[in-house]
Parts: structure tokens; C-alpha cells; sequence
């Protein structure tokens, strides 16, 4: 979804769903900077992060990490790898239609998306903040 979601609006949406703006800061740093650590062009392994049902599990394994060890980094990671679970579509395939031509709109193209996946992505960010909120309220929160 590129910067604009993965750093501004996490931030935003995190803020508003009762992190501590340090926080949420840092958790949008980190899944803004997962495109810098894993970039999906340099291989399979790393393209899995970012599309189709394996960044779903991605997602998950690094949720699973942020609530173990409260750590609101790996949260950035499970954030940035479900909003891009759904927004490239099932088997990433947003992001191939577009290459082929089929697709006009670019799939990290957030002014452009529909209504619905801005919905979606929203909503999933919420979802898995709420999970790690529940799990490590003393890390949502700064002294």
C-alpha cells in the first residue's frame, strides 16, 4: 500500500484506537521500513511477506512474536504484512493484472483503491492492534 498507509495512516488509525502517539509511531516506522528489509523483488522468500495467502501467515507469525514478547516493532511487521495481504489481492494477483495491463489501477495506489479494500485494510489493522493491545496492554501505553 506504500508509505502513505503503512506510515501515516497506521499511525493515525492507531492512535485513534487508544495507542500512546510514541507508540504508534513506532510501530508505523517499522512497518513502513519492512519494504527496506524484506523488498518482494529480491526473491520468493521475500515476496511471500507481502503477497497472496503466505502474507496472511506472515502476518500472523509476527502478531504471535509482538504479543510473546511485547514488542511493538514486530506488531509494524504483522501490520505491514496483512495490509498488504489485502491489498494485493488473493495470490497477489492485483499486482500481476496490473503488469499485464488488466488492471489500470495500481494495487499500492491507495487514493485510487476502492472504498471496500480501504475498508478492509482498515479494518484488518484494527483487528490485529486490538489483538495486541488485549495481549500487552503495559506496551500500548507509555509511562
Amino acid at each position: 500500500m506504500g508509505p502513505y498507509v503503512h506510515l501515516r495512516l497506521t499511525e493515525r488509525w492507531l492512535v485513534a484506537a487508544g495507542f500512546d502517539e510514541d507508540v504508534a509511531q513506532e510501530i508505523a516506522r517499522c512497518d513502513v521500513r519492512y519494504d527496506m528489509e524484506h523488498p518482494g523483488s529480491l526473491g520468493l522468500t521475500n515476496s511471500t511477506r507481502h503477497l497472496g495467502p503466505s502474507a496472511r501467515l506472515w502476518a500472523h507469525t509476527h502478531l504471535r512474536r509482538a504479543k510473546r514478547t511485547g514488542s511493538p516493532c514486530e506488531l509494524g511487521r504483522a501490520l505491514h504484512c496483512i495490509q498488504d495481504a489485502e491489498s494485493h489481492g488473493l495470490f497477489g494477483l492485483s499486482h500481476i493484472r496490473h503488469r499485464l495491463g488488466l488492471l489500470r489501477r495500481d494495487p499500492d495506489d491507495w487514493e485510487a483503491a476502492p472504498d471496500p479494500l480501504k475498508r478492509r485494510v482498515e479494518r484488518a489493522t484494527g483487528r490485529f492492534a486490538r489483538s495486541y493491545a488485549e495481549a500487552t496492554p503495559h506496551a500500548v501505553r507509555q509511562p
